[in-house]
């Protein structure tokens, strides 16, 4: 049969819409689709409602949902029994959906899902987190070679986020930290008169091990959750697709600033940790052992070393690359749900924590097969 497009108003109205005058029976019969929706309004609208007593579609070859509709309004207009016309038409209108609707793989046929190996998990997501390792270690050093590339104001603001507003929460841990390990220890030397010891084990444990630690977690719970939160709602959101489609590359606007931000941030915060830990020790150990400030002070500045200090310093920015870098790679992983949010962010947190006190402890294997 011809398409709407080739016949003219008399033959489709012959062919497709007929009315017979004896039996005041309407034929409908032929294609009933979107192409031909206008002309077969209009022929309908044309029709004499009082006319037509039944309606036959069973000649209908096929119909789509446009068709129905057409021949829907048409009846609800005539105001006859259709109940058997209706059930032509769903009938003719699933035949045509089902041409475009055929399952691949039919329902009674289950699909068998593999268990899938932990061990194989394990070994799959360590691969892509050194993928994603390598590129932002090559994106690094394009930015370094290239200063002028360097995103300032971005990194500026992470350093705002990560360092100075984290200022109080670092400095009260530091203090306490300082407080406790001069009060362990303190019991135990006032029991063989050396008091001025605590000097050495608070400055030594403090700069040392416990403070970069304790600040590392600390930051790793507070700027590392946010990193996985903030690039998974971008990623639910569909911001970096929108980002990827104008050129911006997520990883240069996103992810770097604030790993430069926080391996900038992180160092001075140590720095400043130190010394409220040493404020804290020495409150203790006046308090407790009669220790003055001014003795204090005398005793930290003749026997520290200050390779102590240099050494937590400089596991400062190796701590801050873990975090950030883990922050940002679950952050990438959040699937489509807000639910996911929650999981990775918490997956972040953990795996941090745990690289980061495995990274200190190959740092005192290494220093002390070294000797230092």
């Amino acid at each position: 049969m011809q398409k709407v497009n080739t016949v003219d108003t008399n033959t489709l109205s012959q062919k497709m819409v007929y009315l017979e005058r004896e039996t005041k029976t309407l034929f409908l019969s032929g294609e009933w689709q979107i192409t031909n929706a206008n002309v077969l309004q209009t022929q309908l609208q044309n029709l004499n409602a009082q006319s037509i007593k039944k309606v036959d579609a069973s000649k209908i070859e096929y119909i789509d949902t446009i068709g129905m509709l057409v021949i829907r309004e048409f009846l609800q207009k005539i105001k006859i029994d259709k109940p058997d016309i209706e059930s032509i038409i769903f009938k003719k209108l699933r035949e045509f959906v089902a041409i475009f609707d055929t399952p691949v793989i039919p329902e009674s046929t289950p699909i068998e899902k593999k268990p899938e190996s932990p061990f194989r998990s394990l070994i799959d997501g360590f691969v892509l987190f050194v993928g994603f390792f390598g590129e932002i270690t090559l994106n690094i050093f394009k930015e370094f070679l290239n200063p002028l590339l360097w995103r300032a104001k971005e990194v500026g603001k992470q350093v705002e986020q990560t360092g100075a507003k984290a200022v109080g929460i670092v400095g009260l841990s530091a203090f306490l930290v300082g407080l406790v390990i001069a009060y362990q220890v303190g019991v135990q030397i006032e029991k063989i008169g050396a008091n001025i010891f605590i000097v050495d084990m608070i400055s030594i444990s403090s700069m040392r091990e416990l403070v970069p630690l304790i600040t590392a977690i600390i930051v790793a719970g507070r700027s590392g959750s946010s990193y996985t939160a903030q690039i998974g709602v971008m990623k639910i959101t569909e911001e970096l697709d929108a980002m990827r489609v104008l050129g911006f590359e997520p990883f240069r606007f996103i992810v770097l600033p604030r790993i430069i931000g926080l391996i900038f941030a992180m160092p001075l915060l140590v720095f400043f940790a130190d010394m409220i830990a040493m404020v804290g020790g020495a409150f203790v150990a006046n308090l407790q052992l009669g220790i003055s400030y001014h003795a204090f002070a005398q005793r930290l500045y003749e026997a520290f070393a200050l390779k102590h200090f240099y050494i937590g310093m400089v596991k400062a920015p190796f701590f801050a690359l873990i975090i950030a870098t883990i922050g940002c790679y679950r952050g990438f992983q959040v699937t489509g749900d807000s639910q996911s949010i929650g999981i990775f962010t918490t997956r972040s947190v953990v795996d941090s924590i745990f690289a980061v006190i495995f990274c200190d402890a190959i740092f005192s294997i290494i220093l002390t097969r070294m000797d230092i």
